[in-house]
């Protein structure tokens, strides 16, 4: 699979990603809402089961790379999505 995909375009590569990311929510279109809750009770469990058998060097790559993930993030966000995203977060809280 790594070779056929290192010998892809980034057209071909934005294709694929775009026809999978379409799959995948055509079907999650279709679920049910129980359909739903299995679904993220088994990705729950499987989150799980990785991290439980993850080295703490592991775990802290995985934190440290998510940081930097949220950090490019948030460098391109406006005032106003700043001021929402807190907005959302408090509400979540209070509730």
């Amino acid at each position: 699979m790594d070779d056929i995909r290192s010998n892809e375009s980034i057209n071909k590569t934005t294709v694929r990603k775009q026809t999978n990311k379409k799959r995948v929510s055509d079907v999650r279109a279709n679920e049910s809402r129980e359909q739903t809750a299995i679904r993220n009770e088994n990705n729950k469990k499987n989150m799980a089961n990785c991290r439980a058998n993850e080295s703490i060097a592991e775990t802290t790559f995985r934190n440290k790379k998510n940081m930097l993930h949220m950090s490019h993030l948030r460098a391109k966000e406006s005032a106003d999505e700043i001021v929402a995203r807190n907005n959302k977060i408090v509400k979540e809280c209070v509730n």
